[in-house]
């Protein structure tokens, strides 16, 4: 069988890339890595918090609205002695 061309070039990369790796270089490579996942964290936690605050006072006007209109239902149905 001969060799593929394609794999040769393939394999002498991965020959270079690993002859130029070093444990300073994974160790570099992990901190950066781990040092992005913060900030895109940080970032979602930041956006989730704004999202929570938003909802909690469409939550807090819905109930208010909710209350009224039992009121408003007690009031015109002449309820308000069952109750």
């Amino acid at each position: 069988m001969t060799p593929n061309r394609f794999y040769c070039s393939a394999l002498d990369e991965c020959r270079v890339a690993l002859g130029k790796l070093s444990i300073f270089n994974l160790w570099y490579f992990k901190k950066q890595l781990s040092m992005q996942l913060i900030v895109s964290k940080e970032r979602q936690v930041e956006r989730l918090h704004q999202e929570k605050m938003y909802l909690t006072s469409e939550v807090k006007k819905l109930e208010k609205q909710k209350s009224e209109l039992l009121d408003i239902d007690e009031d015109s149905m002449g309820f308000g002695d069952l109750w």
